[in-house]
């Protein structure tokens, strides 16, 4: 439809030629199917992990840098 579009009015020639070539930049070729839907739950569960490895460790971290002793040693 744009290239029938496009011989009547040529300011969509520009147009025309990004949406084509963005048409055949995302298509995917033969036998590309994607990820699968194994792979998308087992990045998808990962990424939950190390969100809750770092909730987990962030606190104690963070209490134990808190904790340490900075003040200088007095001389008797």
């Amino acid at each position: 439809m744009l290239t029938s579009l496009m011989y009547s009015v040529p300011e969509l020639i520009p147009v025309a030629l990004v949406v084509g070539a963005l048409d055949r930049r995302f298509s995917r070729g033969p036998g590309e199917n994607g990820y699968s839907t194994e792979t998308i739950l087992i990045t998808g569960g990962l990424v939950l992990l190390a969100i809750a490895v770092l909730v987990i460790l962030y606190p104690k971290v963070t209490g134990t840098a808190n904790n340490i002793n900075t003040t200088p040693p007095t001389v008797p």
